[in-house]
């Protein structure tokens, strides 16, 4: 252990000193890990030192050894905060923000043209909203629904006007499209809240429903039950682009920080949270995950992007 501590030791001694010195150090301490620290010490130095100089001259190599390893520890650790810093920088991404009403087809054209705005100017990872399609509401959920095929081959375009568009979008633009949500009609009958993911070619790459209901009573403000007509995901999501595997979440799932591991855990390097927040809980929430969940994935997704609805947290 202590012979492979000492080859490290010379090495980096290589680095910032002529090549003799550097291998006349490695042999002292290569001899070392073989016949022992006495005789060796002993040989390096050239003279009859007491057991005691011995170790001294033993601890002071050790504390160089240290101190030039946590130098090197050090410098990776700003190369490897470097090259992230510079993918994040180079990521194409795009994060929209629209408008939804009631008209169901109004929202779907203002979905394509916040699309198309982003992929115009350089975007390649577009993120809409969740429930781009819907007014965020209960009642509104079950009424604007509609099914979600598994493959673009199974699309009907006529019962499935949402995922038309999005399939449609994102292979004229030429983009990874992460749908925001829609409320999906599953074909078990329950409604979903569900995050559609395209390829650049058009097609369907992954789809995720929401693991997390927000469910919230605040007396006086306001009460708000997406299990009233929602019914929960119990699936993770990712998918793979040229730029890494990236894990798509749906607003209050951010809030459960285990998911999130589990999908950093899976390879993931970049997590997107499509989401709506009301105006009662939102601030509160923002307020919580700015100064609890950033920190939490600064902690626990070393080296992983996180897309929180229109926040980036580089981690």
């Amino acid at each position: 252990m202590f012979s492979i501590a000492a080859r490290r030791f010379a090495r980096v001694i290589a680095k910032q000193q002529q090549p003799s010195n550097a291998w006349k150090v490695a042999g002292c301490f290569a001899t070392a890990g073989v016949i022992g620290t006495s005789s060796t010490f002993a040989t390096c130095s050239g003279t009859s030192s007491s057991k005691t100089e011995r170790l001294r001259q033993m601890a002071e190599s050790t504390a160089k050894i240290e101190s030039l390893l946590s130098a090197e520890k050090a410098v990776k650790d700003l190369e490897r905060k470097a090259v992230l810093q510079s993918a994040l920088n180079e990521i194409p991404l795009a994060l929209c923000q629209m408008h939804v009403g009631a008209d169901k087809e109004a929202n779907l054209k203002n979905a394509r043209k916040a699309v198309n705005d982003a992929a115009n100017k350089g975007a390649r990872i577009i993120s809409l909203p969740e429930c781009f399609n819907s007014p965020y509401d209960t009642s509104c959920f079950p009424k604007y629904a509609e099914p979600i095929p598994n493959t673009a081959g199974e699309l009907d375009p006529a019962v499935s006007p949402s995922t038309a568009m999005l399939l449609d979008v994102a292979k004229s633009c030429g983009v990874y499209l992460v749908g925001g949500s829609i409320p999906e009609r599953g074909s078990d009958g329950n409604v979903y809240n569900t995050c559609i993911i395209v390829s650049p070619e058009g097609e369907i790459i992954g789809k995720h429903r929401k693991m997390h209901l927000f469910d919230i009573d605040v007396p006086g403000k306001i009460t708000f039950k997406e299990s009233d007509t929602l019914s929960a995901g119990n699936t993770f999501t990712t998918f793979d682009t040229e730029y890494g595997r990236i894990g798509v979440g749906i607003c209050y799932d951010l809030r459960f920080p285990e998911q999130s591991m589990l999908m950093r855990a899976k390879g993931c390097k970049m997590l997107i949270f499509p989401g709506a927040f009301n105006m009662t809980t939102g601030p509160a929430h923002w307020y919580v995950d700015f100064l609890g969940f950033h920190f939490t994935l600064l902690l626990l997704l070393p080296g992983c992007i996180c897309c929180i609805s229109l926040i980036i947290f580089f981690c």
